[in-house]
């Protein structure tokens, strides 16, 4: 959880390359843990930043792996919200 706070402020600060490497390295200690909903959390946050930035690539695939990590985790609720309502409303 630490790295996903860590990288959400390098962003509202424009470190943009340190807010990626820490929510990546956020996304990848939570699927280590089995922690899907940080999983979820960390990827749907780096959507949003590589979303913001325009590297669609990787908000795309973020985004994709956002709504893979919710549909696991159980949250069905929040996967029809983010289907609806796209990236750019996350």
């Amino acid at each position: 959880m630490a790295d996903i706070i860590e990288g959400e402020l390098a962003r509202l600060l424009g470190r943009h390359e340190r807010a990626a490497e820490a929510l990546e390295r956020a996304r990848a200690g939570a699927q280590t843990n089995g922690a899907l909903n940080l999983v979820a959390l960390a990827s749907l946050r780096l959507a949003v930043a590589a979303h913001a930035r325009g590297h669609a690539l990787t908000a795309n695939a973020a985004f994709a792996a956002a709504i893979a990590g919710y549909e696991a985790w159980g949250a069905a609720a929040v996967v029809t919200r983010l289907r609806e309502r796209g990236l750019e409303q996350a």
